[in-house]
């Protein structure tokens, strides 16, 4: 199977994974779609011309998984990899902020070890920042297993809680050349990209790209 199909593949495998709950799977299988962009990059500029699909899952739920669990080694090889393919120098604003949001996930981190049961309503004012930029942190730490909570009334208390994810071998994201680099790949098959602009498109909102 060529990357451009394997990518497809993936990204069935990927939401499949998080629509059922199995979100460190979830993790696991964006990183390794990650490595299949740049064939899916030479493919799309040799047969449409250009760089087209509008969103990538993968690069966005990386991100957000790999800042709430504060691997900022793992977001260093995402952003080596998507530098690495000038076609989506676009993606670079938003895995720069995976840093903001794993320093932001440390001082959560801190705050609750301090004050384990603080309330979730709470949290932003607490911390002095944005409480939506909290609350969607907190969604994925909860997601990836290293925040839980308890409701109370109409929010939660959160306690923070260690993961093995935390200090894992995660599978590697190592750069490549980018798309300029040879490839013996074949084009994917017509339901693959139907598939691939359908999901690009109707998950552009939901991933704010």
């Amino acid at each position: 199977m060529n990357d451009t199909d394997r990518y497809y593949e993936l990204l069935q495998q990927l939401e499949a994974a998080r629509s059922q709950g199995r979100y460190p799977q979830a993790l696991a299988l964006s990183l390794e779609a990650l490595q299949c962009l740049p064939a899916l990059v030479r493919w799309c500029i040799k047969e449409v011309g250009r760089w087209d699909i509008p969103a990538v899952p993968p690069i966005a739920y990386a991100c957000q998984y790999l800042a709430a669990l504060q691997r900022r080694d793992e977001i260093e090889r995402v952003r080596a990899l998507i530098a690495s393919i000038p076609q989506l120098s676009d993606w670079l604003e938003e895995i720069d902020g995976a840093f903001e949001g794993a320093d932001l996930m440390s001082r959560v981190e801190q705050h609750l070890r301090q004050h384990p049961g603080s309330l979730q309503k709470n949290m932003g004012r607490e911390l002095g920042v944005d409480g939506r930029d909290v609350s969607n942190l907190l969604l994925y730490a909860r997601q990836i297993g290293v925040i839980r909570r308890e409701a109370e009334g109409k929010t939660y208390r959160l306690y923070f809680q260690e993961s093995p994810l935390a200090t894992a071998n995660l599978h590697g994201i190592h750069p490549v050349s980018g798309a300029q680099q040879s490839s013996t790949g074949s084009r994917p098959s017509g339901c693959a990209i139907a598939f691939l602009v359908v999901l690009a498109n109707g998950l552009q909102g939901i991933l704010g790209k």
